[in-house]
């Protein structure tokens, strides 16, 4: 069975669907989620091809989609991730799909691994590996296959491919170190991290932030574990920054110039967190979500008295899913990025246009 036709969907019309989200994900000025029926639908910005309709521009103006647009191809998703001006889903079968930019323009073809250099529609990562887990950022991406073995691909100077050097990779190479991950986040800032099998951080990459949290402000090619000796469960690579949900509920954020984890105040209890540009947000055990500042102790809740089960948040706006699997959104919305077929901003969450 080739890549392609392992993630083509069923002929399900789209209008037939009830738009029940089983994960969502903000990237920058635009968002994504996957339907139960594995439909990919984007909203927002799309001036590199991000939302995967294979558009980028009308007549020199930026495209947009004020409401959910289905992802180009007709191809079946488990799970998307977006970050800044592209994105990349995994197959029912564990194949990898990215488009539209590669991020950071280098002549390798960035972030798509494809070989091909951005903005495009879907197009199938190269190498033939399957992946459990995948997650894309500003120029680089990173998949985790069955084993717990680490690949990434794209923009690599700085190391945040994990290759032990600095050549940018058109296909996915293995992270080197040996390590079996369980989870793996990209960074926006050039950096990534990713978690263990027995549950001990780990990143590489850029650290002048301190964003690797080692300590220190060296930059690794490789992994290098996080200090001070914590266990996680989740992980979460933001821009100059990245945070750590224990397996208690306890949260420890690290970067934008500290060097090593410290815990979010509170008292909080949280299942689910995600790392932005600027703040950081998560869902508590009682589905409460809350969000602060990465470089700021104060949390605030979100308003509404909403029941959430997942979160994401990017650089002017978050979304979340209810335990329902409804989808709502905050913040900026120039672009459409909240997908309520408006442009207006909103302080607390709207619902996203086709939720029942």
């Amino acid at each position: 069975m080739t890549a392609e036709s392992e993630g083509k969907q069923a002929t399900t019309p789209l209008t037939a669907m009830r738009l029940l989200l089983t994960t969502v994900a903000a990237g920058l000025h635009y968002t994504c989620g996957v339907t139960a029926e594995r439909v990919a639908f984007c909203w927002g910005a799309n001036d590199q091809g991000q939302l995967g309709n294979g558009l980028k521009t009308v007549d020199g103006l930026t495209s947009i989609a004020l409401e959910p647009s289905a992802v180009w191809g007709g191809l079946s998703f488990t799970t998307v991730s977006v970050q800044y001006a592209g994105g990349c889903g995994l197959a029912a079968g564990g194949s990898a799909f990215c488009w539209g930019s590669p991020g950071e323009p280098t002549s390798s073809g960035g972030a798509l691994g494809s070989g091909r250099s951005g903005p495009t529609p879907p197009v199938a990562i190269a190498g033939g590996l399957t992946f459990t887990a995948v997650s894309d950022a500003d120029g680089q991406a990173c998949g985790l296959t069955a084993s717990g073995a680490a690949y990434c691909w794209g923009w690599n100077a700085f190391g945040q491919l994990g290759t032990g050097d600095n050549a940018d990779r058109t296909q996915p190479a293995p992270v080197t170190g040996g390590l079996t991950f369980t989870a793996i986040s990209a960074g926006g800032d050039d950096h990534t991290c990713g978690l263990t099998t027995g549950s001990v951080a780990y990143c590489w990459g850029l650290n002048r932030n301190g964003q690797l949290g080692t300590g220190d402000s060296t930059s690794r090619l490789q992994p290098a574990p996080v200090t001070g000796g914590l266990m996680f469960a989740a992980i979460s690579a933001g821009y100059d920054y990245t945070c750590g949900l224990t397996a208690t509920g306890s949260v420890y954020c690290w970067g934008n110039g500290s060097a090593a984890p410290s815990a979010v105040p509170g008292g909080l209890t949280f299942a689910a967190i995600s790392t932005g540009t600027r703040s950081a947000c998560g869902v508590t055990t009682s589905g409460a979500a809350y969000c602060w500042a990465s470089n700021s102790t104060a949390i605030t809740a979100v308003p509404g008295g909403f029941s959430f089960a997942a979160i994401s948040t990017a650089s002017e706006h978050t979304c979340a899913l209810t335990t329902g699997g409804a989808a709502y959104c905050w913040g900026s919305n120039s672009l459409g990025q909240l997908g309520d077929g408006t442009q207006n901003p909103s302080s607390v969450p709207v619902k996203v246009f086709g939720q029942p």
